[in-house]
């Protein structure tokens, strides 16, 4: 009996979605002259001290920093062309972001001048955020799903327990 406790309590513990909870992600964001982002892992928590490298086209790093307590950081923008931002918090935990900077000028036809240089990046980026919301979305479905399941097992065992517990009251009542 205590084997088949423990052999139960040990696939439990395979199966938890705690071991999905340290996927590094990379989140960025245009922040004037200067790409914003964080790294964090799927499970909501900052990734801090984590190295984050700005590499050109070539896979050369142009610059790296690590992200502070909260998993923030701030990276010098090139001029234009096709850059990595890649992530790095440790062995199996990377994320990267491709993008293609150029700069876009707009009018503001109110005053007809031209307006400063406003910044655009690829859909790259956004691609790139919608892939790990919806890969975070995957992964709550299968914890529900497996959830569901677990709830149900325990629901079937609680009530076999209970038709078991009212058998052998009906058996003491009857000696």
């Amino acid at each position: 009996m205590r084997f088949h406790l423990m052999m139960m309590l040990l696939a439990l513990g395979l199966i938890s979605p705690a071991a999905h909870a340290h996927k590094l992600k990379l989140f960025i964001t245009l922040d004037g002259d200067r790409l914003s982002g964080q790294t964090y892992y799927v499970d909501g928590g900052p990734a801090p001290a984590t190295s984050v490298k700005l590499l050109n086209k070539d896979g050369q790093t142009i610059t790296q920093i690590l992200s502070d307590a909260d998993g923030y950081f701030r990276l010098p923008l090139p001029g234009r062309g096709e850059v990595m931002v890649e992530a790095d918090a440790g062995p199996g935990h990377v994320d990267h972001v491709h993008l293609e900077h150029s700069p876009v000028t707009t009018e503001n036809t109110a005053e007809n001048t031209s307006a400063p240089e406003a910044e655009h990046l690829s859909l790259g980026v956004i691609q790139h955020q919608l892939d790990g919301i919806q890969e975070q979305l995957r992964q709550h479905d299968q914890r529900t799903r497996l959830f569901d399941i677990f709830g149900a097992f325990g629901y079937i065992l609680f009530m076999v327990a209970v038709v078991i517990l009212w058998r052998l009251q009906q058996q003491r009542r009857q000696r």
